[in-house]
């Protein structure tokens, strides 16, 4: 009978770290969906910023295409750099934006 006994007690600790696992397991798939559902989210976040910075890029290539240069400088103006930076960078951010889509 001891033998049994020993056979049970060791399929019931097998059987509770198995259990144990597959909670752990559980948790690990949930907390990987809600990371799923977080990079989407971001993704989507991404594309829309994107669509406003190729439309504000449109604008102003209308612009720039309307104006001399003397007159662009009267309409637009930038204040500080990183209004600089924005007309400037405009193929790298475009470029990203592709990457991203």
């Amino acid at each position: 009978m001891s033998k049994f006994n020993e056979n049970n007690e060791y399929l019931e600790g097998v059987e509770g770290e198995l259990v144990e696992r597959m909670a752990e397991a559980e948790i690990a798939v949930e907390q990987t969906r809600q990371l799923e559902n977080e990079i989407q989210k971001l993704h989507l976040d991404i594309q829309e910023i994107c669509r406003y910075y190729d439309t504000s890029s449109l604008m102003l290539n209308n612009l720039i295409d309307q104006f001399t240069e003397k007159e662009l400088a009267n309409v637009l103006s930038c204040t500080n750099q990183k209004c600089f930076d924005i007309m400037d960078k405009t193929v790298d951010v475009s470029q990203l934006c592709k990457r991203m889509n």
